[in-house]
């Protein structure tokens, strides 16, 4: 997840074009099929307008929410 979040690819196809706010509803909706709470949002939107993407996404699936939902 970090390497995927600090790529080029993801600089120049994500970062460049959404908000770090859409960012997360996206990611949030994809692995949690939900929209990011306000501590998910708080948390993580931070990290990746700061360009620390790659951490964020790290966060995210290493969270208990994402290993009991993707991972049973």
């Amino acid at each position: 997840a970090r390497s995927i979040g600090s790529s080029p690819e993801f600089n120049n196809n994500i970062l460049s074009r959404y908000r770090a706010e859409d960012i997360v509803v996206n990611i949030y909706r994809i692995f949690f099929r939900r929209n990011p709470d306000p501590s998910g949002m708080n948390a993580y939107a931070p990290m990746i307008a700061q360009g620390r993407a790659g951490e964020a996404l790290a966060g995210i699936v290493t969270s208990q929410e994402f290993a009991q939902d993707n991972l049973n």
